[in-house]
């Protein structure tokens, strides 16, 4: 048996091409019961992807975008399929270019950053999952001085909440003291300070959103959103870089 090259004939090791035909045989198979698994049996979450792809092919499929059904509804999610968090559900922002450094506006200008949608939320409820880790680069400051009232609102869900019913908090200053500062303390959690020798607001506030005591943090959290606003007072303060803050779910 030969085969041309487009110039010339040369022989065909018959060997060869009895195993390529077995292992096109042998990925149409696993093929074809992959999507009997989308079709009958949707997989539930980017971990179940990568055990299926792993089991059938031998190797682990590519990073990127996929469709799961963790319950009745399905969502296109991204998946991590490489590394040491190989099969997590990624959900949250990248790629983003936030730059809003000491924003001390006296014409009462609102920015707002939608973190996580109502739609992401649903997600992480409905997902089955028993890791949340935190991937962030992101700088967080709230500041108010002179007693002056920050308007600005940090929305968070507590990350024991996370895997059941979303439990949401809000933050603010609602009066600095002489002064406070509230502030993202590595990815999940929140620290009330203010400047040495001075009164702080740190520990007041609604029972159910009340600051964390001066020097102390929240319990881990997820930033949810924020509503970043002076409200027209120089005196306040606000701080939001990055360029992305995600959830690895697995």
């Amino acid at each position: 048996m030969q085969w041309c090259d487009g110039f010339l004939w040369k022989d065909m090791d018959l060997a060869r091409v009895m195993e390529y035909i077995r292992r096109l045989n042998l990925l149409q198979e696993a093929v074809k019961t992959l999507m009997n698994g989308v079709y009958n049996d949707p997989p539930r979450s980017c971990n179940q992807i990568y055990r299926r792809y792993k089991k059938l092919l031998g190797e682990a499929p590519q990073t990127g975008y996929y469709y799961i059904q963790p319950k009745l509804a399905s969502y296109r999610v991204y998946c991590e399929m490489q590394g040491e968090r190989k099969g997590a559900t990624r959900v949250g922002r990248w790629a983003q270019s936030w730059d809003l450094q000491n924003i001390t506006s006296s014409d009462n200008q609102t920015y707002e950053i939608e973190l996580f949608s109502p739609e992401e939320q649903q997600l992480i409820h409905d997902l089955h999952f028993k890791t949340v880790h935190v991937v962030c680069d992101t700088t967080l400051q709230i500041e108010a001085q002179d007693h002056s009232f920050n308007p600005s609102i940090v929305k968070v869900i507590r990350q024991q909440s996370l895997s059941r019913r979303i439990k949401q908090q809000k933050f603010k200053i609602n009066d600095g003291s002489e002064h406070t500062l509230v502030e993202l303390a590595g990815c999940e959690k929140l620290r009330c300070s203010g400047r040495e020798g001075y009164s702080a607001a740190c520990g007041t506030g609604p029972e159910d959103n009340q600051l964390p005591a001066r020097g102390n943090t929240t319990d881990p959290v997820v930033l949810a959103s924020l509503l970043m606003k002076t409200g027209g007072n120089v005196k306040n303060a606000f701080t939001w870089t990055g360029t992305h803050y995600y959830l690895l779910l697995k």
